[in-house]
């Protein structure tokens, strides 16, 4: 474990250097315990880090940092078990402007796209850069793709898109610079529900192909196993 500060009431937490799914879970669980110390008032967790921010008027930053440092390292009795959601996508057509685009840029058919796509299911990293968008890994090498080069102003919720080594949606409109390639009609995000979100670090997630004329039936409940 590796501290260093960020400013004069943040601190950045590293707990390795090359990202995978145990790794989240113990970045997420860290986060639960740190959420319940005296002063935090935020800790948001990256592939490999977590920042963690303190009130500068009740928090104690020597304090913090002491708890941190006496972490025990638990995750199973401070997580509950992690989560494999199946994402239903419409591929390509209107939904997926970007599908072809892929394809050409790779050499292959859209349908092999989709296939490469959907042949496996992804960690989740993290959660950014707006509400609930899940940066998957593990993205097949066939299908890393360079961002737009002129992001959209407007992505619609729910798009299914790539971006570098790197895949996942957009849970609410927002603009975006990740080749669009699907859709998904699920939503997985509420607000007015508490926690919002429903998945987190550590948890993977499914691309499962569904015809246009198909219509999933129930809510993210409906697509977890």
């Amino acid at each position: 474990m590796e501290i260093y500060p960020v400013g004069d009431h943040a601190l950045t937490i590293s707990l390795g250097d090359t990202s995978n799914i145990a790794l989240s879970r113990r970045l997420y669980a860290l986060q639960q315990e740190i959420m319940g110390f005296p002063g935090v008032i935020n800790a948001l967790v990256g592939y490999t880090t977590l920042v963690v921010e303190w009130d500068p008027l009740t928090g104690n930053p020597e304090h913090i940092q002491q708890k941190i440092l006496q972490w025990d390292g638990r995750v199973d009795a401070l997580l509950a078990p992690a989560r494999h959601w199946k994402i239903p996508v419409y591929y390509g057509g209107a939904d997926g402007p970007d599908l072809e685009f892929v394809a050409q840029y790779h050499g292959i058919s859209g349908d092999q796209v989709v296939a490469l796509h959907s042949v496996r299911p992804y960690p989740i990293y993290c959660l950014g850069f707006a509400l609930g968008f899940p940066y998957l890994g593990d993205l097949p090498r066939a299908l890393h793709t360079p961002r737009r080069s002129t992001p959209r102003t407007r992505v619609p919720g729910g798009s299914v898109a790539i971006g570098g080594t790197q895949t996942g949606f957009y849970p609410v409109e927002t603009p975006g610079g990740w080749h669009i390639i699907g859709r998904t009609p699920v939503s997985f995000v509420h607000l007015d529900k508490n926690p919002p979100v429903v998945y987190k670090p550590g948890d993977t997630m499914e691309f499962v192909p569904i015809p246009q004329s198909a219509t999933p039936l129930g809510g993210e409940s409906d697509w977890q196993q």
